[in-house]
Parts: C-alpha cells; structure tokens; sequence
C-alpha cells in the first residue's frame, strides 16, 4: 500500500498548546522530523519527540524511530534544556527545502557530563534490571534491536546538541552512557565504552 501523499501530525506543545501539522510526506528520520517542526513552529529551544504509543495503552514514550509514529499520530514536543536559541537562524534539512543557512542552529555548549537520555520504557526496565543483575556478576547481552534502540537514543540526544560532534564529544558521550549503566560495559574493551563511541 502506497504511503499516503501527506503525512500529519497532532502535536503537543511544551506550553500546552496543540497545532496540527502536515508534511508533504513521511520524514525521513527523527531528527529530520524535529528540524522540520522546529521551523513549521518557529520553536526557539531544544526538544525531543514523543508519541502515544499503541503497545503501552497510548502511553507516551521516547519517538526513537520515525517509523514508529502513524500519519495522523499524536506527538508530544519535551523540552529538553534550559538554553534558548535564536529562532531566526535554521537548520538545513534532509527535505529537500531550502534554507538561508547551513549552519546547524545549536548554540548551547557541549555538555562536560553528557546527559544520557532516557530511552523508551521497554530498555529503561531491561537497564535497570541488568544493572541490578552486574553487581551479583550476571552480564547483560542485547538483541540487536536493543542496542538499536539504546544507539538511536543516544544519537538523538547528541543531535539536539551538535550535528557533527567531534571523536571526543562521542567519547564523552559513550562513557556517560558506560558510567550510568554499568551493565553495557564492554568485556575486553580497555575503559569498557570504545565499542559504543565507534557504534
């Protein structure tokens, strides 16, 4: 079935306020979708995508693959930091749409202690168990889909601070992830997160 010629989305404002959005089709990715509401709403801060989600009763969660959303689908925008940016500049974009710049529009500092998001209810109960599981010795092995999901996250939340981080800002942000789920450290790796900064 050919997918529909718009796609739209019910979206949920941080301040409460509800727009409706149309899309000449389907985004190509998440952070694609975030660049394009971010200029069809003119927002001037940084936010995550959520969406009710059918398997946890229309719960909100993380939106970590953009096929995940249905068109007509609700969205819940999360502001995630305290730093405006300015909302005159833009963000270049995989549509195809034109911009007056093509400088990513982040101006908040890389962070010294990365903030590692919070993933998708399914792999934050698995972390949590596995890091229970690591102090009585027991070792955590994910399905390739679970180190999707955690690698999708992650990449996420680098992207609402820098489109094109450096090998040190990732290594930054593969120890946070490390250091606050120990149960992903890696056997044999030297500090235990190179295998996730190189992922």
């Amino acid at each position: 079935m050919a997918e529909p010629e718009t796609f739209r989305l019910r979206v949920i404002l941080p301040e409460g306020g509800i727009e409706r959005v149309t899309f000449e089709r389907r985004p190509d990715s998440v952070p694609q979708l975030t660049s394009l509401l971010r200029q069809k709403l003119d927002i001037p801060f940084n936010f995550i995508v959520q969406f009710e989600d059918p398997d946890f009763n229309n719960q909100l969660v993380n939106l970590s693959k953009i096929e995940e959303i249905p068109n007509m689908g609700t969205a819940k925008l999360v502001k995630t930091l305290e730093h405006d940016i300015g909302s005159t500049s833009s963000w270049a974009s995989d549509s195809g749409e034109s911009s007056s710049s093509q400088t990513p529009r982040r101006t908040s500092a890389w962070q010294q202690v990365f903030p590692v998001p919070i993933f998708s209810h399914d792999i934050e109960f698995l972390l949590s168990e596995a890091n229970t599981a690591k102090q009585h010795g027991r070792r955590l092995t994910l399905t390739k889909e679970q180190k999707s999901k955690i690698l999708d996250g992650m990449a996420c939340a680098i992207y609402e601070y820098k489109a094109y981080p450096s090998g040190s800002e990732i290594y930054k942000a593969a120890e946070a992830l490390v250091l606050k789920h120990p149960c992903l450290e890696e056997k044999g790796s030297k500090n235990g997160w190179d295998g996730w900064k190189d992922s």
